[in-house]
């Protein structure tokens, strides 16, 4: 029980099973295989960081995460 009357005001925060908060060996070792890209994704801001791994890790397949980690490399080298 939260003991809140009727009408009472409640805040909830909600959290993703499974989706990481920091950067995965899995995702590290894909930036390194592509020259430049570590460096690149460790400048961006935390927030964008943050945004990538909620992209990449909400995937439902292999094949969907895969293509998200794709997608990432590509935006990272237009920004080099």
């Amino acid at each position: 029980q939260i003991k809140k009357g009727e009408g009472e005001k409640v805040i909830l925060q909600l959290f993703r099973n499974g989706i990481p908060t920091q950067l995965t060996e899995e995702l590290r070792d894909c930036l390194l295989d592509d020259p430049g890209k570590l460096e690149l994704y460790l400048s961006l801001g935390s927030d964008e960081q943050t945004r990538w791994l909620e992209t990449i890790y909400s995937a439902t397949s292999e094949e969907q995460k895969a293509e998200r980690i794709v997608r990432l490399l590509e935006y990272l080298g237009k920004k080099s």
